[in-house]
């Protein structure tokens, strides 16, 4: 009897611990965009910080400059479905593609103009954004966006960095 009244209790708490779950937001994440905490340049390495406006920036930049920033996206759950880039002022910069990264996208990606597509069921991505800095500014600032199949939550997310361009 007593072992009867045990596994009762037992099954009874099984079955009230699984129907207080919500089971239903498990994949509804909005995805992460970030940024390594460095960026090449050049030959040298440059710390990325944080801007006033939330987003990172890089200092000592001049004209010829080479520069890569490794861009991470994660959408937890989810599949990231594209990945965008925008630069405030074309003229300034001219974007490097690294051909090998080709292969880990979509064949309609366009590199150049910052409209890449992921392939099916990516939750994970890192993007060497590079560039060749052309004219002195003031501040050049770069958009960076990444969309996910989020449902319920915000499915994008965005990071901006920012940086001047001297002679």
């Amino acid at each position: 009897m007593r072992t009867k009244i045990f596994v009762v209790a037992i099954l009874s708490v099984f079955l009230i611990g699984f129907s207080a779950c919500k089971i239903e937001g498990d994949s509804n994440y909005t995805p992460k965009l970030s940024v390594y905490g460095w960026a090449k340049v050049n030959s040298d390495s440059l710390p990325l910080m944080s801007s006033a406006t939330g987003g990172v920036t890089l200092d000592s930049l001049h004209v010829n400059d080479t520069v890569t920033v490794y861009v991470f996206a994660n959408a937890f759950m989810n599949f990231l479905t594209k990945f965008e880039y925008t630069v405030d002022n074309d003229s300034v910069l001219e974007v490097l593609v690294v051909d090998s990264i080709r292969k880990e996208f979509d064949e309609s990606s366009d590199f150049v103009n910052g409209k890449i597509v992921m392939r099916e069921n990516v939750f994970g991505m890192r993007y060497p954004f590079q560039f060749v800095t052309k004219k002195p500014t003031e501040k050049t600032t770069v958009k960076f966006e990444v969309e996910s199949t989020a449902e319920k939550v915000p499915n994008k997310s965005g990071l901006i960095l920012e940086f001047p361009i001297k002679p």
